[in-house]
Order: structure tokens, then C-alpha cells, then sequence
């Protein structure tokens, strides 16, 4: 891929190096993966004004703030990790806080984020 492979410039292409660099904030990275997560899709269905159905549990459980799905506990908003992301998210959390094992992490993860069996 282009990341980890060295290019190098055609002879004539001058001094000059043009770079584009795309950076995508976190909270818009799981904006993306929450929309094509079908658990969280369904649970944004849900929530949406106009929907009545006899979702009390998930009304009462979650809700929509900037688009974003997120689980109340509480008192507190956690951020609904997608499926796809919950192995990305469970690392970087351990790995900022560097190493500092199961408990540790698990803590951290749970002050900001929620998914089914998170503990496991």
C-alpha cells in the first residue's frame, strides 16, 4: 500500500511535492461505522421522533445526540461502539494508557464507550 511503500518522483518532476493529508476526528470515524452497523441502525430507527412502536426499552436506554447513537447509564452518555470498531476501540484505549491491563482498560473504556459484553 502507499503508506509503507517508498516512491520515489519521476525525473522531471521539479522541487516541488505536493501532500495531501486527510485526518478524520474520531467521533466521525464511528459516526461512519455506527450508520453501517445494522444493530445501531436499527436502534437509530428506533429513536427517531416519528417511530411509536413498543420500543420503550431502547427509547428509554438510548438516544441521539449530533447523530451519534448513545447508551445511557447512569446519568452519563457512552458512545455505542459498532461491532467493527470494538476491537480498534478496546486497543487504543489500552495502549494510551499504557499497558496497564484488563481492569485498567476496561475502566477507561467504560467512561466513554458501551457495546454488548464489553467485560468479555
Amino acid at each position: 500500500d502507499a503508506l509503507s511503500r517508498n516512491t520515489t518522483l519521476p525525473a522531471n518532476s521539479g522541487d516541488h511535492l505536493c501532500v495531501n493529508i486527510y485526518t478524520i476526528e474520531q467521533d466521525n470515524w464511528l459516526l461512519s461505522l455506527q450508520k453501517a452497523d445494522p444493530d445501531i441502525s436499527r436502534i437509530l430507527q428506533i429513536l427517531k421522533p416519528e417511530d411509536d412502536l413498543e420500543c420503550k426499552d431502547i427509547r428509554k436506554n438510548y438516544t441521539v445526540k449530533n447523530h451519534v447513537v448513545y447508551r445511557k447509564i447512569d446519568d452519563q452518555l457512552r458512545l455505542v461502539v459498532p461491532r467493527s470498531a470494538r476491537w480498534q476501540v478496546c486497543r487504543a484505549n489500552h495502549d494510551e494508557i499504557g499497558h496497564h491491563g484488563y481492569s485498567k482498560t476496561l475502566e477507561r473504556i467504560q467512561s466513554t464507550y458501551w457495546f454488548p459484553k464489553l467485560r468479555k
